[in-house]
C-alpha cells in the first residue's frame, strides 16, 4: 500500500516531525560538563575549535572579564569569600523553583574574593544525588539544604 503525500499529509508531518527533533535536542544534562578547561564563551578571544566553538583557559580569567562576556557572577551569601560565575541563560540554582523543574546538574566557576580561580563547582540535584564522591576532597558532595542540591567544588591541582 502506497500512501499519497498531500498537502495536508505535509502540514500536520512537518511540525510533529520538528517537534520530535527540537524535544530530543532540549535535554538536559545529565552529568557535569568538561570543566573550565573548555568553557565555551559567548564572545571573541580564545582559540576556535572545529565545532566553531571560542574556548578559553579559565584559569586565565577573572569574573570581571567573563561579565563582560555575558556571564552572570555573584558573591554567595553564605561565602562572602568566594565569586561564582555562571554562563549565559542558565540560571542559578533556586529553591523558589519547583524541584521537577530544576537541571539535574549545574557547573559554575568558583573564585576566591580577589579574583584569583580556585575551581569548578559541580551540583547535582538533591533527588538524583547517588553518593558521588567529591574528586578534590575525597569524601561525599556536600548538601546545601536552601537550594537542594549536593555540591563538590573541584580545585586546581585538586
Amino acid at each position: 500500500m502506497r500512501l499519497r503525500s498531500s498537502g495536508l499529509t505535509r502540514f500536520v508531518l512537518a511540525p510533529a516531525a520538528a517537534a520530535l527533533m527540537a524535544f530530543g535536542c532540549a535535554g538536559s544534562p545529565t552529568a557535569p560538563d568538561a570543566g573550565p578547561e573548555t568553557s565555551a564563551l559567548p564572545a571573541p578571544g580564545g582559540s576556535t575549535n572545529p565545532g566553531g566553538e571560542t574556548t578559553v583557559q579559565a584559569e586565565h580569567l577573572n569574573p570581571t572579564q567573563l561579565t563582560q562576556r555575558g556571564w552572570t557572577c555573584v558573591v554567595p551569601p553564605p561565602l562572602p569569600n568566594r565569586i561564582v560565575c555562571n554562563r549565559p541563560n542558565q540560571p542559578f540554582p533556586s529553591p523558589t523553583i519547583p524541584v521537577s523543574e530544576r537541571a539535574p546538574t549545574f557547573t559554575l566557576l568558583v573564585f576566591d574574593s580577589a579574583g584569583n580561580f580556585v575551581g569548578t563547582q559541580i551540583g547535582i540535584r538533591e533527588d538524583l544525588y547517588a553518593g558521588q564522591i567529591c574528586e578534590s576532597t575525597g569524601t561525599t558532595y556536600i548538601f546545601r539544604p536552601p537550594i537542594g542540591y549536593y555540591e563538590c567544588v573541584h580545585t586546581v591541582g585538586g
